[in-house]
């Protein structure tokens, strides 16, 4: 026997999910400015070192001392190793010449970025990637998983030209809510946030 809810019930209900809805959509919209910040950030320093290296010739003594220093300002920040500038760098460098890209690339994470820059061999390939990987969303382990089992050669192959736009053409839409959430963890130590941290200090920073 079902018990029929009242209805001051079914409207409490109501706007609980009214309200869960919007605290979920401002999480969402308050990690993208984040990540917006965080990647620009990025895209600045990796400029930075480019144009240096171009203009007064900076070697890896430079940037190594770079890091160094960066690293004593900003002690709660690990995103600053040497390692990491240098990707940076090959990040500016990867979409500088490409002015319909550079606009999008602020849309997904640096993790993701690090996985597109490292698994693909041309620009047309970058392109496909970063495009799907903001169509889709795809979560770190789902764009390795597109990344290792080929999804570009595959979808390249069955398109005249092999060019994005017709690739992309071909793929099946894939409800974006599936993967809509993302906590980077380069975000979380731009925020000076270990992955322990309390909603307290997430909400502070």
């Amino acid at each position: 026997m079902s018990v029929k809810k009242s209805p001051v019930a079914t409207e409490y209900q109501q706007t609980l999910e009214t309200i869960a809805a919007r605290i979920e959509q401002s999480r969402q919209e308050t990690l993208r400015t984040v990540n917006r910040a965080l990647v620009e950030l990025y895209w600045f320093i990796g400029q930075v070192i480019a144009e240096r290296q171009e203009r007064a010739g900076w070697g890896d003594a430079v940037v190594e001392q770079l890091s160094s220093d960066l690293r004593m300002r900003f002690p709660d920040m690990k995103g600053l190793e040497v390692r990491n500038l240098w990707r940076m760098r090959q990040f500016y460098l990867a979409y500088r010449d490409e002015p319909n890209l550079s606009p999008l690339v602020t849309e997904i994470s640096w993790t993701n970025h690090l996985l597109i820059l490292g698994h693909t061999e041309s620009a047309t390939e970058r392109e496909f990637y970063l495009r799907m990987n903001i169509r889709e969303r795809w979560s770190k382990r789902e764009l390795e998983r597109q990344l290792h089992s080929g999804l570009y050669e595959r979808f390249a192959l069955a398109t005249p030209t092999g060019k994005t736009d017709e690739v992309l053409a071909t793929m099946p839409e894939v409800d974006a809510r599936l993967n809509a959430h993302f906590k980077d963890e380069y975000i979380l130590e731009f925020l000076g946030l270990t992955e322990t941290h309390s909603e307290r200090e997430l909400r502070k920073a």
